[in-house]
């Protein structure tokens, strides 16, 4: 299984109350990537709607979707009602395509803080602290940076945030991430704030 040892990876999440941008935001910036693989895990059906892209729901579709580039996965036909466990199947099978491939792929998530609810996926873990070893890079939304375990939290390298509202949510963003609170809550909608973690940019 080939390794890659220069790939630089990119870590992005993206946060914000519901109705502000964060979704819009992560699809244009799917559509945008250059990785050459999108694992989309598309429960909400945003990218079917959205960007028009073509589902798939069984294992034969999902093999014959890899070979477009695209693999939007809806997983309410395998895995109805159990939308965690369809999401750690989701990582295994993104790591696992993306270890006989040397380039760039890209894994896609929306409601991060929904699909790891009840615990600590290790899929999860396994694709944020090594996805850096198989070019698998992720683009992930939340409605907030501290509904997320500390261990996944924390090998973000970029973090972008519309507008919030929580008190929890704001306090993680300043505490932790040097994010001025009063600007979150001043954001319009389609307004948000950009951080690279890596240099502490905004």
């Amino acid at each position: 299984m080939p390794r890659v040892f220069n790939h630089r990876p990119t870590k992005t999440l993206i946060v914000g109350a519901s109705g502000y941008g964060k979704s819009q935001f992560q699809i244009r910036a799917a559509l945008a990537s250059s990785a050459r693989i999108k694992f989309v895990f598309d429960h909400k059906a945003e990218f079917q709607t959205l960007a028009g892209a073509v589902p798939c729901r069984t294992p034969q579709e999902i093999e014959a979707a890899i070979q477009t580039g695209w693999v939007v996965y809806d997983p309410h036909r395998m895995f109805a009602g159990k939308l965690p466990e369809a999401f750690r199947f989701f990582c295994d099978y993104a790591w696992t395509e993306s270890e006989s491939r040397g380039y760039t792929k890209l894994l896609v998530a929306d409601e991060l803080n929904i699909l790891t609810e009840s615990s600590n996926p290790p899929e999860l873990c396994r694709v944020m602290e090594d996805g850096r070893s198989v070019a698998l890079d992720v683009l992930f939304t939340s409605h907030g940076a501290n509904t997320l375990h500390n261990r996944i939290r924390g090998q973000f390298t970029e973090l972008v945030t519309f507008f919030q509202r929580s008190k929890p949510a704001i306090e993680t963003m300043e505490a932790e991430f040097d994010f001025d609170g009063e600007l979150i809550r001043k954001l319009d909608r389609g307004e948000y704030i950009f951080q690279d973690l890596e240099n502490g940019r905004f």
